[in-house]
């Protein structure tokens, strides 16, 4: 296309597009002024040659129409990327040509608060794009954890409900997919300890201390990052296979029936996050049991 466009006609027309709900024609029209009368190219070349080198513009040399063209087609410019919902939409040329743009702006010493104003929004709205941004992080951890399981001690004419409070250790890994205001997670770990037993109910009494116990867990989580410094408070859903043999009774006609290994809890856990380290606690039950678990400990992204 090579005919030129009338440069006082497309000014005007510039001027009238140039309101909130015209921008994108607005700034269209803007890059035609420039891509098609013959004195821009002189006048950028100036500019780009000034912040190349570091130079001073004497910006009265300058029209008050070209320098509001500049200015219109850098607003034009923040409000698209401003629309933008993830980095990915903001291309290498939208961020060179905002920079060349508020550069040429503050060049021509034109209207520079504003500019100033819309530089710092463009700003903001790059960090909200940022903190948006999902990422993954491996993490390893170290807790004392206590928790139950359960059994039935079977007699001659009746039964006896048993209850093992077990605490120990559980050492797993973590990979989480997070930004700055949700977390989701999977952990994988192996729990060790030993447990007390005694009868919670049923005319039977039994009794047995310091039983090992171990079994692993693997758990599900989502979160919400309630600090800047990224710390979550959230919910985990988890399955545990665990395993504790008990003694049977020697007297005659007892026997103990002990509960599935697999059973699974819902907890509320919360992490405080220092940098690379992070403090957890976490509190919840079994699902359909009334059996309790907690947990404390440390941890550190890998």
């Amino acid at each position: 296309m090579k005919k030129r466009f009338h440069y006082s006609l497309l000014i005007l027309c510039s001027f009238a597009w140039c309101s909130a709900s015209a921008q994108p024609k607005a700034q269209n029209l803007n890059q035609l002024v420039i891509q098609f009368n013959q004195s821009y190219p002189k006048e950028l070349k100036k500019i780009k040659a000034a912040i190349r080198e570091g130079k001073v513009l004497k910006a009265e040399e300058f029209g008050e129409d070209y320098k509001k063209l500049i200015f219109d087609i850098y607003i034009g410019y923040n409000a698209k990327i401003a629309k933008t919902e993830s980095t990915e939409q903001v291309t290498k040329k939208d961020r060179d040509d905002v920079f060349f743009l508020k550069s040429a702006l503050e060049k021509l010493e034109y209207r520079e608060s504003e500019v100033d104003r819309a530089s710092e929004e463009l700003n903001a709205h790059y960090v909200y794009l940022e903190t948006k941004k999902y990422g993954f992080k491996k993490r390893a951890f170290l807790d004392f954890v206590s928790w139950q399981t359960e059994a039935t001690l079977s007699g001659p004419s009746s039964s006896t409900a048993l209850l093992a409070n077990n605490m120990g250790y559980q050492l797993g890994l973590g990979l989480t997919y997070e930004n700055s205001f949700w977390s989701f997670g999977a952990e994988l770990a192996g729990l060790y300890g030993y447990g007390g037993v005694s009868n919670i109910s049923g005319s039977s009494t039994y009794q047995q201390s310091s039983v090992p116990a171990y079994g692993g867990r693997l758990s599900v989580s989502g979160a919400r990052v309630v600090s800047s410094t990224g710390s979550l408070l959230g919910i985990k859903v988890a399955g545990l296979f665990l395993q504790q043999t008990l003694t049977t009774p020697s007297v005659a006609g007892y026997s103990i029936n002990q509960d599935r290994p697999l059973s699974f809890t819902a907890t509320l856990f919360t992490q405080w996050r220092f940098q690379n380290y992070y403090f957890e606690t976490e509190f919840g039950r079994y699902i359909a049991k009334p059996s309790t678990l907690w947990a404390l400990g440390l941890g550190m992204l890998i």
